[in-house]
């Protein structure tokens, strides 16, 4: 970091912004504020960022990758939509880490960048209904084989791939069956091998699960982690079938209501236990508190919105888009229940 300009401010620009929000930060009249010391350091190693993009190692040079990574942290941090990570993360990171190609990244830190990556990436994807490179051939063999060469199970890894595949399958599910008219949707051959395919995805998840349990030390916070991250691919994957009636009875996953209720208060546990207990960034809880609240009664709510204000206040305010989403659908949804009852 020391030998690195741009990782060097953003370093400083992340521990300010995070000071600029403690209660305990005093500042005298002569001391700049700390949010001030945050976008300034944030600005120039932007400024660093674009000249070393100009050199013709950066593809392959650690500074920028981590650099490009840290950028879009910062982003998280600072900015509530979580659009300018998002960007980021595509335009950024991504795209670094395409140019130097899978077998670029030996190293240990290498690897670290690339597995923080990778959980990061498969939040984004699910959650703004994309895809990712990493779903390319060339890496999902780079991610096997970095698999089978472990000497312990890492269900995260494994547990990301099965995300990055549902997010794909997600988003052809739905441009394929918008494109046929809803009259003919019962009878398409299309549809009929979407609910195939569905039903296979839907299997191997199952099987992460099954194998997980017996494998994995349950104490773990990551192995914690990927079991909430179960549970929401599940709630995901099931749900997206139910916006649509040109299924057959039988042929689509399903979850029942005491599976759905049971699935929403393990990612509760899971995600209070580690905001508690562990340093794991909140972030990374996003995508399965979101899945919570859109299957979660009436009594869990708050438990979920306090979850969201716990990872806001550690600095993450991303988590207020997914708090306004959900307080929107929970709104929506009470209302149209309530039309219901009257009617």
């Amino acid at each position: 970091m020391h030998t690195s300009p741009a990782l060097r401010d953003l370093g400083i620009a992340i521990g300010a912004l995070d000071a600029s929000r403690r209660a305990s930060t005093r500042t005298s009249l002569e001391q700049e504020r700390p949010q001030c010391v945050a976008y300034r350091s944030y600005s120039r190693s932007l400024q660093s960022l674009q000249l070393q993009l100009q050199t013709k190692d950066a593809a392959t040079s650690q500074d920028v990758a981590w650099s490009t990574f840290l950028l879009g942290l910062f982003e998280l941090m600072a900015e509530p939509s979580g659009d300018g990570w998002a960007k980021h993360m595509f335009y950024g990171t991504s795209k670094v880490l395409q140019l130097a190609g899978p077998d670029a990244h030996q190293s240990t830190l290498q690897e670290r960048l690339v597995n923080a990556f990778r959980v990061l990436e498969a939040n984004r994807v699910i959650l703004y209904g994309d895809i990712t490179f990493l779903s390319e051939a060339r890496w999902r063999l780079k991610n096997r084989t970095r698999s089978e060469q472990v000497k312990i199970p890492d269900p995260m890894m494994e547990i990301t791939e099965l995300m990055f595949q549902t997010s794909r399958f997600s988003k052809q599910l739905f441009d394929t069956i918008e494109g046929i008219p809803a009259e003919k949707r019962s009878h398409n051959s299309a549809v009929k091998a979407l609910a195939r395919e569905g039903t296979t995805l839907d299997h191997r998840i199952t099987i992460w699960n099954n194998g997980s349990l017996l494998q994995s030390a349950a104490a773990d916070p990551f192995t914690q982690i990927s079991f909430a991250y179960y549970y929401a691919l599940q709630l995901f994957h099931c749900r997206n079938f139910t916006y649509y009636s040109c299924w057959e009875t039988g042929t689509v996953p399903e979850l029942s209501l005491h599976e759905s209720n049971a699935y929403v208060a393990a990612i509760i546990s899971i995600c209070e236990k580690s905001t508690q207990d562990s340093n794991i960034p909140g972030v990374i809880l996003l995508f399965p508190l979101r899945m919570a609240g859109a299957h979660a009664e009436v009594g869990r709510r708050n438990k979920i919105l306090k979850i969201l204000q716990q990872i806001y206040n550690s600095g993450f305010v991303v988590a207020e888009k997914i708090t306004i989403d959900l307080c929107d659908f929970w709104t929506y949804k009470d209302l149209e229940i309530s039309t219901e009852i009257r009617t």
